[in-house]
């Protein structure tokens, strides 16, 4: 979408956010220094185990060794990834009408999807939310703090962070097209990275034979401490890097990003 064409910006703020976060960095998608991580919840256990059980003694095996639960050659099912929550994350102008990302498009797609009982031929994954160390091994931490906690947490990052925006539309943004809502956005967006995470995790260990994740807000755009483009956390950039982190047999991953 065009950044021009619409009005322009009143900058509104964020009412709680005051303290400067002066500790703890993240590392890019190509950084190597991941060890520092502010964990502000730790409540959540992923329910796909994240880490690959390789045994000295398995070292022998061919290279898909790294199938844990399954075989590259078997009858596996398509994983599949969704969550009401997601549908949540809405303007706060309530007319979806000015804004092309909403919740109508995954509400569409998980209707053709039962429509079509494709559904019911895939194997449906336990959604959770990603956890703060997650992201942060691509986002800041101060990043990950201001869209991934609650208005409490979130006073800790320093109001020039908050670069909270007045719509044209009456509601709130990061930007022209990245609307905020103050009750949902921060679940929502967690809610995607941990189903792309754990969908990756599933594929990689041979539950799945591949996966299909029906999430938002979507996440490609968003930078390691921007958000932006209808993003908050770059799931799949956070899903890659954790693969590359706990599966050393994984050594290249292919991303590719188009528009339909």
């Amino acid at each position: 979408l065009s950044r021009t064409l619409s009005s322009p910006l009143v900058h509104v703020g964020h009412p709680g956010i005051s303290a400067l976060v002066t500790s703890g960095s993240a590392s890019s998608l190509h950084s190597s220094d991941t060890n520092q991580h502010m964990i502000l919840n730790n409540s959540e256990t992923p329910p796909v185990n994240l880490s690959m059980n390789h045994h000295h003694h398995q070292q022998q095996h061919p290279h898909h060794r790294i199938y844990e639960n399954g075989s590259p050659n078997g009858q596996l099912k398509t994983g599949l990834a969704f969550d009401s929550v997601m549908l949540k994350h809405a303007c706060q102008c309530g007319d979806n009408s000015a804004h092309p990302e909403h919740s109508g498009r995954l509400q569409s797609i998980w209707a053709r999807l039962m429509e079509t009982q494709l559904v019911s031929r895939c194997d449906r994954l336990r959604s959770r939310k990603a956890l703060q160390e997650e992201l942060q091994v691509v986002h800041t931490e101060a990043h990950a703090i201001l869209f991934g906690t609650n208005q409490i947490n979130r006073q800790k990052i320093e109001a020039s962070r908050a670069s909270f925006v007045r719509l044209a539309c009456g509601g709130v943004g990061v930007d022209l097209d990245t609307t905020w809502n103050e009750n949902h956005t921060t679940s929502a967006a967690r809610m995607a990275a941990g189903c792309v995470i754990d969908l990756a995790f599933k594929v990689a260990k041979g539950d799945n034979k591949n996966g299909f994740a029906v999430v938002r807000p979507p996440g490609h755009h968003a930078e390691p401490g921007l958000a932006m483009g209808f993003c908050f956390f770059n799931s799949v950039a956070v899903a890659a890097r954790l693969l590359r982190l706990k599966v050393p047999e994984i050594r290249r991953i292919l991303i590719i990003d188009w528009v339909s």
